[in-house]
């Protein structure tokens, strides 16, 4: 008997769980695997010194792995609790945070990264066979899961450390529109950036309205001072930017201003549209006046 799985992406491989084993086989790697894993059955497992450290399936996975990969969060947790290492390799130099960030299914997923942080996975551990690609590249590159992103920057992971490619994870970050998912976590919940990003993207609306030279370079260098607004680096710092107003009302004076931004930006729109409509028919009007001239003086002449 068999259990059919979905084939995982694996880069430009694929990581099949398909074809495990039922339990009758009785391998530490198909419960891993399955997620039916449990104390009493690991125990006996463990009576063989080398069982954590065994690969098995298809993909040569350690126990461990394969529960990374397949999603079970629980097996997960109960496998670091009795030993298994979490920088233990698999075939290919795959580490279960590597696979974690790249094969995983996304059940889970961001809980399963954080365990192996906690149980003392390595953030940065890579291998030429993997691209020296870090699990933040893999989960830039592949999985694109933020709240993973996130787990992987508060745990230190490196922006600056290259692979094969010589690219960096702040490059891949940009090219792939995950610049934000990889600030500080007090830079990612500050509403300061959002708000700077609103009031650039309501200046952007009003440039593309008018487009008048002199309004560019006006603007020009309203962006550049907001580039220049030194963000908050810790919540005590928010807390004197905001004064004794409190978090509260700076949200809704936030979602406030979200909103007439986007009233004003409407009402431009109609006014726009209003405008063309007349120019039309001043077009027309001026057609006809045009055309009625040009017949009555071919008549006159006739």
């Amino acid at each position: 008997m068999y259990l059919w799985l979905k084939d995982i992406p694996l880069q430009k491989e694929r990581i099949t769980l398909a074809r495990i084993p039922s339990l009758a086989m009785g391998s530490l790697y198909d419960e891993a695997a399955q997620g039916t894993l449990n104390i009493d059955r690991l125990k006996r497992y463990l009576n063989n010194p080398s069982a954590l450290r065994a690969v098995g399936g298809p993909d040569s996975l350690t126990p461990l792995a394969a529960a990374c990969v397949g999603g079970h969060l629980a097996t997960v947790r109960l496998l670091l609790e009795n030993g298994a290492d979490p920088n233990g390799l698999s075939s290919r130099n795959r580490t279960p945070l590597f696979l974690a960030t790249t094969a995983s299914i996304p059940r889970n997923r961001a809980a399963i990264v954080r365990a192996l942080l906690d149980g003392h996975a390595k953030v940065d551990l890579c291998y030429p066979e993997t691209g020296k690609n870090t699990p933040l590249m893999s989960a830039i590159l592949e999985c694109k899961d933020k709240e993973v992103i996130h787990e992987l920057v508060d745990h230190g992971a490196s922006l600056t450390k290259e692979n094969l490619a010589r690219k960096t994870a702040r490059q891949l970050a940009k090219e792939n529109g995950l610049e934000e998912e990889i600030l500080p976590k007090d830079q990612r919940n500050s509403l300061l950036p959002r708000l700077i990003n609103l009031i650039v993207t309501f200046i952007a609306v009003v440039v593309a309205y008018i487009n008048n030279p002199f309004l560019n370079k006006v603007v020009d260098g309203v962006i550049k001072d907001l580039q220049t607004i030194k963000l908050p680096s810790n919540d005590q710092e928010i807390k004197d930017t905001i004064k004794d107003e409190g978090i509260p009302e700076v949200r809704s004076m936030f979602f406030a201003i979200h909103i007439e931004l986007i009233a004003f930006t409407c009402s431009l729109c109609r006014r726009r549209i209003l405008h063309q409509q007349i120019l039309r028919r001043q077009r027309l009007h001026l057609w006809r006046r045009t055309s009625s001239r040009s017949f009555s003086t071919q008549l006159a002449h006739s």
